[in-house]
Order: structure tokens, then sequence, then C-alpha cells
């Protein structure tokens, strides 16, 4: 570990997944860190120091440390449920419905609906919030948190014990704490605010009205930046492929049609592969004619559309870089290329309440999103409509820029709509991008890169 002492501008930033790194790390908000003279420690995720050392300490002002291992104990699971679980939301009651009450487990259902209903209560919550100071701190955190001794601690997620824990240190030794809202659905699903940063970032308006509804958030504590990754579909003719030379490498043909078909993996749409053979058939029998589908899996999910691999009018490929599992997965600036490129030389998506319904309405593609189950017939509780009642994809819809599909018959029309007369709902998709992504505007890192300055210059 360096010698820290002498530089006063230290940014101590948990990396928790490939997710974290190809939204922060790998665009230019750690540039306009580096740039303005801040000194960056990142914590990075098991088992990728020497791979992360390589990539991002080239720089004399980052440093990556070790690993710390994140345990799977008893104190850690119990915390960390308590809060999760006491969401006020109804994407949490669709968790916790997936979870346990179609799993059979009824008693720990009652349990958890319990919390999620006593989460309604500002009394419990703020319960909740001192409750969360008795989690025992790991050594090995306070070690590294002395050894660095942060002027900022930056949380991108706010979800992992050892962003909590940070945040705990850092509000205790008065050093500033800036938490992120990693996604535009985590303060409805995941992020408990266990620990109230100084300042709060977050992706767009609507998480402003979450953070002081479910949370007491002061207003005038929250930015908001827009979405990092995002910054790079800004300028699109720097960031796409060639539409012939995309694909010829994926081996499309450039003068048919093309699906562009997403899955969000079996854990959440186990029909999906009887949705695509439907497709196929349509291709198959001229339905669909002049076709193709480019099947896109999800980089951390199995799906069983997978094994329609070899069908003549498929071509199926999953994205990223695995590390021995599927959820290890790592996105370069390559891989954001390739899904700008698939999204915007697809004639439209099919996927199932994903942010794909975003990414595509930023490229303009015509976005088809399926609310049935394949050949079955499944009651609301089981069904993938489900899903669009979580609280963040209510607005998506509510906007009228993309096709719910709620069955077999709505499918077949909405593509043979869209691929048509691709301009339909063209205005709707702007008010998805407006209502998610704030601004695509290339700014975002700076954005929320000046938070962490600002923050760190007003505390000096």
């Amino acid at each position: 570990m360096p010698d820290f002492e002498t530089n006063k501008k230290k940014i101590l930033m948990p990396v928790h997944d490939g997710t974290v790194t190809k939204n922060l790390l790998r665009t230019a908000f750690l540039k306009h860190l580096v740039d303005e003279g801040f000194f960056v420690v990142i914590i990075p995720p098991v088992g990728k120091e020497e791979s992360y050392r390589e990539e991002f300490s080239k720089s004399d002002k980052v440093v990556v440390t070790n690993s710390l291992q994140e345990t799977d104990n008893f104190s850690e699971n119990f915390f960390s449920g308590i809060f999760k679980h006491s969401i006020p939301t109804n994407f949490m009651k669709i968790r916790q419905v997936d979870w346990y009450w179609n799993e059979e487990k009824y008693l720990k259902y009652f349990f958890v609906s319990i919390l999620r209903t006593l989460g309604h209560s500002k009394y419990w919550r703020r319960f909740l919030l001192k409750f969360n100071s008795l989690e025992p701190i790991p050594k090995e955190v306070k070690k590294l948190f002395k050894e660095v001794k942060p002027d900022l601690i930056f949380t991108p997620t706010m979800l992992t014990r050892l962003e909590v824990t940070l945040m705990r240190l850092g509000r205790k030794a008065g050093v500033p704490v800036i938490g992120m809202v990693k996604s535009f659905d985590n303060l409805t699903s995941k992020s408990f605010l266990r620990v109230h940063p100084d300042l709060l970032i977050v992706p767009n308006n609507t998480s402003i009205s979450e953070a002081t509804k479910i949370y007491e958030y002061p207003t005038e504590k929250i930015r908001v930046t827009g979405i990092c990754q995002y910054d790079a579909y800004a300028n699109k003719e720097a960031v796409l492929e060639p539409r012939e030379k995309f694909f010829t490498k994926l081996g499309l043909d450039p003068n048919r049609k093309t699906i562009l078909y997403a899955p969000a993996g079996d854990w959440m749409n186990p029909t999906d592969h009887e949705t695509l053979r439907i497709i196929l058939d349509w291709i198959d029998d001229g339905t669909l004619p002049n076709t193709q589908v480019l099947l896109r899996l999800h980089p951390a999910y199995e799906s069983k559309t997978e094994s329609l691999n070899g069908h003549p009018n498929l071509v199926v490929e999953r994205p990223g870089s695995h590390y021995g599992h599927l959820k290890t997965y790592e996105f370069d600036n390559a891989d954001v290329t390739h899904l700008a490129s698939s999204l915007k030389h697809a004639d439209l998506v099919i996927n199932t309440a994903s942010t794909l319904m975003v990414e595509a309405s930023i490229f303009d593609t015509p976005v088809i999103s399926l609310a049935f189950d394949g050949l079955q017939k499944l009651p609301y509780w089981k069904s993938v409509i489900r899903y669009y009642d979580r609280e963040h994809c209510v607005p998506i819809v509510s906007d009228s820029g993309m096709k719910l599909v709620k069955s077999q018959d709505d499918l077949k029309l909405a593509i043979l709509d869209y691929l048509e007369k691709p301009e339909l709902d063209k205005e709707g998709r702007k008010r998805i991008v407006e209502t998610v992504a704030y601004r695509v505007d290339g700014k975002s890192c700076e954005r929320t890169a000046k938070v962490l300055i600002d923050s760190i210059d007003i505390a000096g």
C-alpha cells in the first residue's frame, strides 16, 4: 500500500461488480477526477485485483487495493435482509412473492410482508437507521480506512455491506460521504438507505421523489446527474460500427429486416424460448418475410432461448467477458460499441421489462415488450405482466413509446407495424429517454464527478 499521507484529495471508492466498472471507471468519470488532481483509491471486486491494476493504475493518481471479501454469515444476512424487505414498494412485494410465496415458503412470506408493511411507517424507517449502527464492522475494513485516510468516501451503489460500512466509518470520522443510486430502479428494489450520505447522486427526477418519499432524504442534498454510461451514446457516430461491417462480423444479412431479441433470463421470463420459437416460425412461413433475428443473451443469466441456436434465421451471442461464471461479467469499450451498434442497426428490439426499453429509445429504435407467457396462460403472480407494475416501469409504459404486447396476435401486429412504419411512437420514445435518462448530452460523467470535486473542495 502506498503512502497516502501527502495527498489531501483522496477518494476511496469500493467497486462491487463489473457493472459499476462499465458505468463509471470505463467512462470519462474517472478521467475527470484524475485531471482535477484527485487521488482515487479503488477497492476492486474479489479475484479481479491484478486485471484492475493493469487497466486502471496506469495513472499515478489511481491505486487499486486488495479486495475485501464479503463474508456470508448470519449477521450480514440478517441485517441486509431486514433492510431490504422493509422497502415499502410494489416492486418489493413482487420480489417477495417470487422468492417465497411462489416457492411455497409461506411462513417466510408472511414475515417479510410484515417488514414491507412496517416500511410504510416513518418511525420504523427511522428505527432501522439506528438499528444499522449495531452491525459489527469487519476489522479489515477498519484497517483499510485507517491506512488510506480518505478525504471522501464515494459509494457507487450503496448496496453492499462494504459500502454501508465505509459510509458509517466516514460519517463517524467526519469524512464527506457521497452515495449514488446505481440504477433507476434501485431505490424501490434494493437500495434501502441504511446510511444517509452527505449528498445523494440520482439518475433522474423520479428518483428525487422516491428518495424523499420513501427514505425522508432531504431534497436539497440530492444531485441529478443523468446516467454516466449513456454519455457514449451522445455522439452516436463515434460509438457506432458501420452497418455493413457490423452485420458481416455477426454473419447477418444487412439487406434483411433484423429483430434484436433480448431475453431477460429464465428467472424472469421462463417462456422466452416459446415466444422466440413463435417468431422464428413466422419467419419460416413467410408471415415475417425477409427477416432475421439477433439473439442477445443476458450477460449474467441463463436462457432456454439458447437452445434454438442453429436455426437458419437466428444468430446467437452472449456479450461481455466472464471470469469463471456468468455473474462475473465485464464490459469494455468494445462491448459498449457493440451494444450501441446492435440497438441502432436493428429494426426493432423485443425484451421483457429491461433497461433496453430505454437504451433502444435513445437510438430511436422501436421497442416491443412482452407481457404474455409464450404458449402458456399463467396467473398474474407468475406471469411476466407483473413486472410492468414495478414502480420504475410504470412511467416507461405510460410514456407510450413502446408496444406492450399481451398475446401472440398483439406481438404479430406490433412487429408488422414497426417493420413497416418505424416512425411510430417516435415522440413516446423521446419521453422515455427524458423520464429515465434525464439528459443524454455526453456530460453525465462530468456532472457526477463535479459533485465529488465540489464536496472535497467545500470540506477542505
